[in-house]
């Protein structure tokens, strides 16, 4: 058996977001559109991908794709088209379309298609109005699903990347185009609390009130439980109480890291025939993890507010306000921004590191506190 870990699941093997998932296509379904906003590897496209199988498998015409690997804006309209067409299988022909003209041409399912979508023609030009070709793009979207009497929900993950394409008039674009859309809704994701304020919550933002904002969360504990449980059987990995709470404890409920447990822990009992120690596990996680835990503490570290304000919410238990010694810092402006960045947020009074691996690797290499106090 395979254990994915860092990629996107699916069905059985995503766990815990039943709630989200019947929120998300409840309120897509009324002709609402939402945006995911969460922490880093919280499982967003996940979420995002099993919401559109869902709706998919009950006849809608779906389309996702992820702004952090367009390179420009003709790739931008090109694949929205293509994503669109894909509900037709018509993907693959408009594909190779965009290399030969004269032969697609000769698909006559496909150009029964393109019908009132001659700009589709444009993709195999060599000079193409970058700008108009996206406005068709996205008003193609509606069209489509008009023609076909359907409804669309289209996806565009860590759409806060969208900034790197000339964001501002993309997003007017974008907010002008499908505030008339009547077949259509979107799902919009975003990591960065920042960038996805500016898009969608403040009353200054272009889609402020178009969509309904969806926050996933860490998984309850009897959720990771389970799933733990589960993995160890299907494994045939021989496990304790002990070994479930630990995963439990080292995840958080963070579920890029229930993930991780379960594989190192695979990693080592396949080696040792034994399940590891808290602390074995741990510092085979942050071995596993090390460029990424160091270039999250890199982001932060240059900045005395940034850097204080992350040591005292974890050594204050979450009370970042609480005895702050160094008046030079503006504890709310550090939190906003560490909220901004995606590295904290707020839960049951008090603030949470949103990354436990994070965490602990400032525990051990930071503060330099003994391995009884890295849980």
């Amino acid at each position: 058996m395979k254990l994915n870990v860092g990629k996107p699941v699916t069905g059985d093997e995503l766990v815990g977001r039943e709630r989200e998932i019947k929120l998300i296509i409840e309120t897509l379904k009324s002709g609402q559109s939402i945006t995911l906003i969460a922490p880093r590897r919280f499982g967003k496209t996940s979420i995002m991908l099993e919401a559109l199988r869902r709706l998919d498998n009950e006849g809608l015409f779906t389309g996702d794709i992820d702004i952090f690997t367009i390179p420009d804006l003709n790739q931008l309209s090109f694949e929205i088209t293509r994503q669109v067409l894909k509900n037709r299988k018509l993907d693959e022909a408009f594909y190779k379309f965009r290399n030969n003209l004269a032969e697609i041409l000769q698909n006559i399912k496909f150009r029964n298609e393109i019908q009132d979508a001659e700009f589709i023609l444009s993709f195999a030009k060599a000079e193409q109005d970058e700008w108009e070709q996206l406005k068709n793009s996205i008003a193609f979207i509606d069209e489509f699903a008009k023609k076909h009497k359907k409804e669309i929900c289209f996806a565009f993950d860590e759409f806060g990347d969208i900034n790197k394409l000339d964001g501002d008039d993309i997003v007017k674009l974008f907010r002008s185009l499908i505030q008339k859309q009547e077949n259509s809704v979107y799902i919009f994701t975003g990591s960065y609390e920042s960038i996805m304020n500016q898009l969608f919550v403040t009353e200054k933002s272009p889609f402020y009130r178009m969509v309904k904002i969806i926050e996933p969360r860490f998984l309850k504990e009897d959720i990771c439980r389970e799933f733990i449980e589960n993995k160890f059987k299907l494994l045939g990995i021989p496990f304790t109480e002990t070994n479930t709470a630990s995963g439990v404890s080292i995840s958080k409920g963070h579920p890029y890291y229930i993930r991780l447990y379960i594989q190192t822990c695979m990693f080592h009992y396949n080696e040792t025939a034994s399940m590891p120690d808290n602390i074995s596990i741990l510092e085979d996680m942050l071995i596993t993890e090390k460029n990424y835990i160091e270039k999250l503490w890199d982001e932060i570290s240059f900045k005395k507010e940034l850097r204080s304000v992350v040591l005292k919410i974890i050594t204050s238990a979450g009370k970042p306000y609480t005895g702050h010694s160094e008046k030079s810092v503006n504890v709310s402006r550090a939190i906003n921004e560490l909220k901004g960045k995606g590295f904290v947020l707020y839960d049951k009074d008090k603030y949470l590191i949103t990354d436990p691996l994070f965490e602990f690797y400032i525990k051990k290499s930071v503060l330099k506190l003994d391995q009884t106090q890295w849980m």
